[in-house]
């Protein structure tokens, strides 16, 4: 991972405010190292932009991408899986 592998991606607030373990724990199976975070009102989510060995090595200059992340959870409701998906 190189500070050019930088994706954006969105969580839920409920999960931020919340459940704030399960969010570091999709963090760490990303193992991603957040640069940037917004709260989108209307939305009701957080935006973040952060590096990641998930996320494509873009070149300097190019506009940073968006990655859907598709968040499985085990039987106990606990993320267990997080797929990433560029737009």
């Amino acid at each position: 991972m190189n500070d050019r592998n930088i994706g954006r991606f969105w969580l839920d607030e409920h999960v931020i405010r919340n459940e704030p373990e399960k969010a570091i724990a999709i963090f760490a199976m990303l193992k991603c190292v957040p640069v940037q975070a917004e709260s989108i009102f209307a939305d009701r989510v957080v935006e973040y932009v952060a590096i990641s060995d998930r996320f494509r090595n873009i070149p300097l200059g190019e506009p940073v991408p968006d990655y859907a992340l598709t968040i499985e959870t085990d039987d106990s409701g606990w993320p267990c899986l997080v797929t990433v998906t560029e737009y």
